[in-house]
C-alpha cells in the first residue's frame, strides 16, 4: 500500500488530535480541563511540569541544530534521545486514555493501569486524602497510593493497544510512529550508524536489523510534529482558564493560577476528579 505524503501525514495527525481534544471538551469541559491539569502534572501538589520539560527539550534540539557545533551523528543521537523520551512519557498515554473516557461521559482521572485487585480501595483512600487542606504527610501518602495503583510496569506497545481500543485512529498513528526495535536498540546502546541506516543488534536472539535513514528521519520528524501539536493544543485549552467557572455533569468548580504556575481549584459543587484538588 502506497504511503501518503509527509504533508498528508501531518494534516492527519493534526486532525485526529484536534478531534480528540474537541470531543472531550464538548462532552464535559469541567472533566476535560481537570484531565489536562492532572496529566500535565500541573496540580499544586505535584512538583513536575511535563509540558515545560518537553518544550525545553525541543528548544535545545533546535538550538543545537542551528549552532553548527554538533556533527551529524551527534545531532542524530540527540534527536533519537528525544524520540525515545517522548514515548516513555506515561502521562501522554494516560491523557489520551482519559480523554476517551470523558468523551463517553465518564469521569476524569483515568490512567492506564496493570491489574490490581485492591484498585477500588486505593481510589477510595486517595479520594479521602484530597479532601480538606493538603499537607506534607498527605502528599507522601497520596504518592504512595498512586504508586500502588500503578502496580507493575506496562510496556509501550500495550499502552498503544489500549489507546487503540478506545480511539482507533489515534492508536494507529502512535502504532505507526513507535518503532520498538529502534527505541530498544538506542535506549540500550546496542546500535551502530551505517551508511544505509541504523544497525540495531538484539543480543537476546543474536539478530541484526537495519532501519534505513529515510524511515528513521520519517519517524523522528513526524513524532516531533505529533509532540509539538499535542503540547500546543494542551496549552491552548489550558490558557485563559484562570477565574473561569467550569460546570460539568459531575462537578462545578472555579479555577485560578497558584504559585509556580500551578492551578488551584475552588470546589463549588460535587466531587473534584482525583489528582487535582487540594
Amino acid at each position: 500500500m502506497k504511503r501518503v505524503s509527509y504533508r498528508e501525514e501531518k494534516e492527519n495527525i493534526d486532525r485526529i488530535l484536534s478531534n480528540c481534544f474537541k470531543t472531550a471538551n464538548e462532552t464535559d469541559d469541567a472533566e476535560f480541563i481537570a484531565s489536562l491539569i492532572k496529566h500535565a502534572n500541573l496540580s499544586p501538589w505535584d512538583d513536575r511540569n511535563a509540558l515545560k520539560n518537553f518544550e525545553q527539550l525541543f528548544r535545545f534540539v533546535g538550538e543545537a541544530t542551528l549552532s553548527g557545533n554538533f556533527s551529524g551523528e551527534d545531532l542524530m543521537r540527540i534527536s533519537l534521545l528525544l524520540y525515545c523520551h517522548f514515548f516513555e512519557w506515561s502521562e501522554m498515554f494516560n491523557l489520551f486514555y482519559d480523554l476517551s473516557k470523558i468523551s463517553k461521559g465518564e469521569r476524569a482521572g483515568n490512567t492506564i493501569q496493570s491489574s490490581n485487585e485492591n484498585r477500588d480501595l486505593y481510589w477510595k483512600e486517595l479520594n479521602n486524602l484530597t479532601k480538606g487542606d493538603i499537607n506534607d504527610e498527605k502528599i507522601i501518602n497520596a504518592r504512595a497510593l498512586i504508586a500502588k495503583l500503578d502496580n507493575g510496569q506496562i510496556g509501550i506497545n500495550k499502552k498503544i493497544n489500549t489507546i487503540k481500543d478506545s480511539n482507533e485512529e489515534l492508536g494507529a498513528i502512535l502504532e505507526d510512529l513507535f518503532n520498538g526495535v529502534l527505541r530498544n536498540g538506542f535506549s540500550h546502546n546496542s546500535y551502530s550508524f551505517k551508511d544505509e541506516g541504523i544497525l540495531i543488534i538484539n543480543e537476546a536472539n543474536s539478530t541484526e536489523t537495519v532501519i534505513v535513514w529515510d524511515e528513521v528521519n520519517r519517524l523522528y520528524n513526524l513524532t516531533k510534529f505529533f509532540a509539538g501539536c499535542l503540547i500546543e493544543k494542551w496549552k491552548e485549552y489550558l490558557s485563559n482558564t484562570s477565574g473561569k467557572l467550569l460546570k460539568g455533569k459531575y462537578c462545578e468548580y472555579k479555577i485560578t493560577y497558584g504559585d509556580n504556575q500551578k492551578f488551584k481549584i475552588e470546589p463549588i459543587k460535587g466531587s473534584i476528579p482525583i489528582g487535582i484538588y487540594y
